[in-house]
Order: C-alpha cells, then structure tokens, then sequence
C-alpha cells in the first residue's frame, strides 16, 4: 500500500519538477540566446548555443481508498498571511489540545485563483488550508484518544486526499508560473504553495512519527500493513530537509529572472548556496554527497556508478571527435538552399503550430499503432497539452502527471516550436498513461521521448511530398548532430557535478572554481576550445542547467543513446520497432532501465560496441 506522504520523503528534490525536453541548438545569425529543444534549428555556424533547461517532475502516488474520502471545495478566494486552524476533535472526544499543539502553516505569499490553462485550475486559499489542518488536527485528536481504529482510518483517509491535492496544486501553480515568468500573481501562487505543501508534509509526518512511537495496540495495528521501508523513511526523516528545499525552489526562482549577461555573472554565488543545500539533504539521508543520493534515491537509475565512468569514457572517445562532421553535413544540407527555402524549412519544422488540423505530425499520430495513436490524439484534442505561445513563458516544454486530474499533461512554452518536441512530450504522455510516475526511472522516461522524436523523422522520411524530401533531410541531419550534442554534452554536465559534489572540501565552492571543474572536464572530450566551436559554451551550459535540473543530465545522455537504436531498427522493421517501444512503454518495471531495454532487445549504452557502430556510421 502506497503512502502519497512517502513520494516527497524518496524524491523530495524534485516535488514540482517535471520531465522535459533537451536539446543544443545551432546559432541563427551567430546569436547565443539560449534555447531549450522547442527551438527551431538555426543556420548553420561554427558554433552551437546553450539551452534553457529543466527537467523534472512532481510528486505522485497513490493510497488505500476511503469510502469516506473528500476533495477540499472549490470556491476560489485570495487569501495572505499565516494560516492557523482551530482544534476540530474527532469522536470519542480527546482531552483538549494545549496551545502549542495547534497546527499552523505560515507564507509571505499570495495566491490567486486562475483557471485559463484548460484543465488546470489552481485554487488553493486560505479557506482550503484551514480545512485541510482542521482534517490533520482530526487524524491527531483522533489517534491521541488511542480508541477508535475506524475513526483515526477515517481521518488519516482525509489527510490523504488533502495531500493529493496540495501535490496536484504544487504541480499546476508550476505550470501557471512557467506560462509567464512575469506574471507576479503567478509568482505569488507557486510560492504560496510550495510554502504551504512542504509546511503540511512537515507536521503531517511528524504526527505520523508519533503515533508510531505511542506504540499501543491500534498504533501497531494502523502501521501493520507498511513495509520496513515506509517504515524506515518515516522514522528517519528529518524535517530540515524540507526547508532546504524551500530554499532551493527560492534560489531557482531568483536564478530564473536572471538576464543572460547576468547568468554568466550571477549563477556561481546560487550555485554555492544550491549545492550545499543539496549536500546537506543528501547527508540528512545517509549519503556522503548528494550525487550518490540523487543517482539512487531521486532518479533510482539501476545501474553502477562504475557504468558511467565507462560511459563517460566512450562518449569522450567515440561521440566527441564525430561532432565535426555531423554539424558539417547539417551544414551542407541547409547551404544548398535559397534565402527562401531556408525560411520554408524553418516553417517545415514547426508545421502543427502554424496550423494545428493539417500537417505531418498530426498524420505520424494517425499511422502510429492504436494505443499510441489514442494517447497522441487524446492529449492534443482534448485539451491535456497548453501552448503558452509567448515571449515571457518559459522557453521549453515539459510533461508531467497530475494526480487530481488522474492524467498527465503537456506544457509547451516556447513560440518557435518543432514538431520533434511535441513529439517528444508526447512520448513521455503516452508512457505516463502506463507507467506510474512515482516509480519511474528517468533514464526509461527519455527514451520514450527521444524515440518518438525518431518515429517521426522516420515517418517523414517514408510518407513527406516529394517537394519536401529536401526538408526531411535536412532535418534528419540536423535531429542527428542535435541528438548526439545532446550525449556529449549532458555527460560532460554529469562529469562536471559529479566532480562537484564528491570535492569534500566545501570551502572550494566558488563561482572560479565551478569555472575551472568545467574546463578540466572539456579536456577528456576534445578540450574547451574544440566544445565551443562544434557543440557548445560550456561555461555558460552547465550555468543554465544544473540549479534546474541537479544530477538529472546523464539521464538524456543514457537514453538518446538507447534511442537512436530504435529508429535505425525502425529502417529495417518499422513492426518491430514500434513493438519494442510499446514495451517499454506500457509493460515493464517502471524502475528499471537497463532490464527494461533487455527485455525488448535493445541494447545497453554501457557496451562500447554500440558507440563504436555508431562512430562508424555517422563520424565519416
């Protein structure tokens, strides 16, 4: 039996992030404005820019049904200040509570109810905070008066609920605050919320953690169904962890208004406080550092720490050298076009926005085998997708699962948007109608994404008009040299923080020293200048990414290489690469990776004979 409390305990770092797309971008006019893979491919230049990242996804789970089980009302209001509920006991009435027993949580914020993304109405007041510790202050009388098993069942119940709900709106106040970074009252909302959620889990586990430890016959009978491990987490958590994260979310909204000249300059000083933050959560867990932590707790990768040194070492030795030529065939592709046809190619690849009823993608999704064909439709017609189409959004795309809606949903940012990143997020929908979120393996989750992205091109590639055919290969040179940007570049971020967060020596932490791990990590991948000219600035990427996304990155390296391998087999036997991907989809272990890709036969990222076959193919 699931606990909804226990997701945040085993993945707390990333409660309101969501899976997202990434991807490497060529210049266009030699500009380095940073691009998350919603960008459009650029023309050609020497060197390629840096994008706006995130990768990450809320927290979710589910519990044992109560048939008395209620949703907090809906009534919108915009309430501030501090939220203190009174005492509501339950039957048969406890001895009444003493002063300080009297739950409160406390925000600076202002929420604001908004309904204009479909789907998503983000409620959340002061109102709905007092009945939802007016319930907590129920389940504590109710356990207290240590009489009645039905009743504490009854009431834990409805702090069950109520924690699905302050989780639904952690996740839909981040999709409000994403579609308009400048939107205050957003600002406001999300931060409320995340004040009000992590202050609720606090005092939620810590009156968990006290009944435990009453120890008396219903305390045991109430926690005889939990496994050792609830058990475990529950005993052994400390609520400093929570703060730490409240400071981490804040450091990250700070970080997120920084313009691009203040990047360079400014992320150093949060990355210190950031990265203790995180190496403080990591020891309240039992880690030495918070990259072993993150690796195993966070993102439950399933294979060693020792694989990724050998993967580190073939993308340096087998990826890095090939990038030269792959951005010089994208090059050559685009070059034999006219001023004109370049900008119908740019227009080639963002076909569904430029009109949404008739174009390629929509037509891949109509080919696809039913239950994908179902999944595409249903998030694009029936409102689980929001485009923000603005210049103040947030310049990516992302997917995640929202437990009140029972759904995943879509998010999509930017107003230059390639098919392939609908694709993408899309691939992640799917799977997350078949996968529970809350035991995913994000190395799993990429592949479905990226492989959908290949699915398409394939797609293109057998079904395009023959006045497009130029388009598609241009595409395909420019997915090829974006895809494997990708590999080299989210290893090399992997490098970079594992190097960061296994130094003992804190004091270390600058914003020069951050600058030097960087450049000694572009050594083992062609050296700082060869980054720069053929892939990216690695001093200003690493910058965008890793406050949003910590240790998350080798999860896109591990998986595009995975990826890749589906859409060559899909040249060969289109059947039975669709059937392999459904599987990974729909039928497997939602932990596992590596097990996942061998029960389909595809194979491993950790074997040097698929980087060299790659090397082969593609580095000529």
């Amino acid at each position: 039996m699931k606990k909804r409390w226990i997701s945040l305990l085993l993945v707390l770092a990333l409660l309101a992030s969501l899976l997202a797309g990434c991807r490497v971008e060529l210049p266009l006019g030699g500009e380095t404005e940073p691009s998350q893979s919603s960008g459009t491919p650029t023309q050609p230049s020497s060197s390629a820019t840096q994008p706006s990242s995130s990768a990450t996804q809320p927290s979710s789970s589910t519990t044992q049904p109560s048939s008395s089980a209620t949703q907090p009302s809906s009534t919108p209001t915009e309430p501030t200040g501090s939220v203190v509920a009174p005492t509501q006991p339950s039957t048969p009435q406890p001895s009444e509570p003493k002063p300080d027993d009297t739950i409160t949580l406390e925000s600076t914020h202002t929420p604001t109810y908004a309904n204009s993304i479909p789907r998503l109405c983000f409620d959340l007041s002061e109102q709905k905070i007092e009945k939802i510790i007016k319930d907590l202050q129920t389940f504590k009388n109710a356990f207290r008066a240590n009489k009645d098993l039905d009743a504490i069942l009854n009431a834990w119940n409805r702090c069950e609920d109520n924690y699905e709900y302050l989780s639904s709106q952690y996740s839909i106040s981040e999709f409000y605050y994403k579609s308009d970074l400048q939107d205050e009252t957003y600002t406001e909302s999300y931060l409320y919320t995340n004040d009000m959620y992590y202050g609720y889990h606090d005092v939620y586990v810590e009156v968990l953690k006290t009944f435990y430890n009453m120890d008396t016959e219903i305390s045991r009978e109430f926690f005889s169904s939990w496994s050792e491990e609830e058990i475990s987490v529950l005993t052994a958590y400390d609520p400093e962890i929570s703060k730490l994260e409240q400071e981490n979310n804040e450091i990250v909204v700070e970080f997120e208004k920084l313009t691009d000249d203040e990047i360079m300059s400014k992320t150093g000083d949060y990355y210190v406080r950031f990265v203790k933050n995180n190496q403080k959560i990591a020891q309240l867990n039992g880690y030495d550092n918070y990259y072993e932590y993150a690796h195993r707790e966070i993102y439950m990768r399933d294979y060693e720490l020792s694989d990724l040194v050998k993967f580190r070492k073939y993308v340096g030795q087998y990826v890095a050298p090939m990038m030269p030529q792959l951005v010089n065939k994208y090059q050559q592709a685009v070059m034999n076009f006219s001023g004109y046809e370049y900008y119908q190619f740019i227009d080639f690849t963002e076909k569904y926005r430029i009109n949404p009823s008739n174009n390629y993608l929509r037509s891949y999704f109509n080919s696809a085998p039913s239950p994908m064909r179902t999944a595409f439709l249903q998030a694009l017609d029936d409102d689980y997708a929001y485009f923000a189409d603005k210049d103040t959004a947030y310049d990516g795309a992302f997917c995640g699962y929202i437990e009140t809606l029972g759904a995943p949903y879509c998010f999509f940012g930017s107003q230059n948007l390639m098919d392939t990143t609908i694709a993408h997020e899309l691939g992640h929908y799917y799977a997350l109608l078949h996968l529970d979120m809350e035991e995913l393996s994000y190395d799993l989750a990429e592949t479905h994404s990226q492989s959908n992205e290949w699915f398409y091109l394939h797609y293109l590639k057998t079904n395009a008009a023959d006045s497009d055919k130029k388009f598609v290969a241009a595409l395909e040179k420019y997915q090829q040299y974006s895809a494997f940007t990708t590999i080299v570049v989210a290893t090399m971020v992997d490098d970079f923080e594992y190097r960061i967060y296994t130094e003992t020596d804190y004091s270390k932490y600058s914003d020069a020293y951050f600058t030097e791990v960087m450049s000694e990590v572009c050594k083992d991948y062609g050296g700082e200048e060869y980054i720069s000219n053929y892939i990216t600035d690695a001093q200003y990427y690493w910058r965008m990414v890793v406050l949003l996304s910590p240790c998350y990155y080798i999860s896109y390296a591990t998986s595009g290489t995975a990826a890749y391998n589906l859409y060559l087999e899909a040249q060969k036997d289109l059947t039975q690469a669709y059937d392999k991907y459904m599987h990974i989809s729909e039928k497997v272990d939602a932990s596992s990776f590596v097990d996942a890709l061998a029960e389909a036969k595809i194979p491993t990222p950790f074997d040097e004979n698929v980087f060299k076959s790659y090397a082969e193919a593609l580095g000529k």
